[in-house]
């Protein structure tokens, strides 16, 4: 049986499906470099198959189709998609994301109709002339704050002043600064911690410069957890690109199952390299590429269910070889007779 990426097994079977049922698609099959159209057929074929009549002249062989993912009990897994490279149907119905980011009204009411729960929305904060908005002005149960301190658009009275207005609701607050980088601004953001209960720091480093890890932002993550607190720190963000490109999506999920962490949040934004966001747009192939990267990598690790579309192949052995157990005991031969959809099935 073929389960992820590993390659089907020819199963030995007693007899031949009847062709009963009805054909629901085509697939287009190549055999000795020729290409042709096998009908697919759904029903129960093997319903008449007399179980004493052993048979030596096919093979039935499982072929799974990935269909979509479901998040696990217990996990969240949230993405920012800047530019929508994807429906948010698409993306909570078919990749398993069940915390979304929402910036204004349509994406809100998008979110909502596609099934996401609205206590798993995050807020979009706008950084304005004046100060801050926030976007869409409704009550969410979390907003999030990109790196206020470093990029100087609001003090610190002025962030505690937002954590006022919102509260109860949480405030997540990104920053990508630790205490042995050059002009960081920890003391003040752990100020910020201090005074408001419901302020929480978010890591949006992508590399880490440190002594262990030198690809990948686990060090930042260990650094947040023990300076700002382990229960003020409960998730971190993973950049689809730069994670990505480095092939860091595995590790990561580790460290977060590591530190006993349920939610993470994916950033599909700008292109980005591992010093600064340079404001490329990640393009549509690049995103195609990595979110099943990710996904996948999300699944391994505990955070995702899989489903596929399975299919059962049905070989036969041609009657000109005059045997019919010939396919059989030369391992060649075989000639694809039939395909029949067997439903939707999950894979562990």
């Amino acid at each position: 049986m073929k389960i992820g990426n590993e390659q089907p097994a020819l199963k030995k079977i007693q007899d031949k499906p009847k062709l009963v049922g009805k054909i629901i698609d085509y697939k287009v099959i190549k055999e000795n470099g020729k290409e042709r159209k096998v009908p697919v057929y759904i029903g129960q074929p093997n319903k008449d198959i007399d179980p004493d009549a052993v048979r030596c002249d096919y093979y039935r062989v499982y072929v799974d189709e990935f269909d979509h993912y479901k998040p696990k009990s217990g996990k969240n897994i949230g993405i920012w998609d800047t530019h929508n490279h994807k429906t948010t149907s698409e993306l909570h119905n078919k990749w398993g994301f069940n915390s979304y980011y929402v910036r204004n009204v349509t994406e809100k009411n998008n979110a909502l109709n596609a099934g996401f729960d609205e206590d798993l929305l995050m807020g979009h904060i706008k950084y304005t002339n004046s100060g801050y908005s926030l976007a869409p002005p409704a009550d969410y149960s979390m907003y999030h704050l990109n790196e206020p301190f470093e990029t100087e658009s609001l003090s610190k009275s002025e962030v505690i002043s937002l954590a006022n207005d919102i509260s109860p609701s949480k405030l997540f607050i990104a920053s990508y600064k630790i205490a042995s980088d050059w002009g960081n601004y920890c003391e003040d953001y752990k100020d910020v911690l201090t005074q408001k209960a419901n302020t929480y720091m978010m890591c949006d480093q992508y590399y880490d410069g440190g002594p262990f890890c030198s690809n990948d932002q686990r060090y930042y993550w260990a650094w947040f957890s023990s300076y700002y607190g382990y229960n003020r720190t409960p998730t971190n963000w993973i950049h689809l690109y730069i994670d990505g490109e480095d092939n860091d999506f595995y590790r990561l999920f580790w460290k977060a199952n590591d530190f006993k962490r349920s939610t993470l949040w994916l950033y599909a934004g700008n292109k980005g390299d591992k010093y600064c966001d340079n404001g490329e747009v990640l393009t549509q192939s690049l995103f195609n590429h990595y979110l099943p990267v990710f996904c996948d990598a999300a699944f391994k690790n505990g955070w995702l269910r899989k489903f596929v579309k399975r299919y059962s192949y049905w070989y036969k052995c041609p009657d000109e070889f005059g045997d019919p157990c010939w396919c059989r005991d030369n391992n060649a031969g075989w000639v694809l007779d039939s395909i029949f959809y067997e439903g939707i099935f999950e894979v562990h």
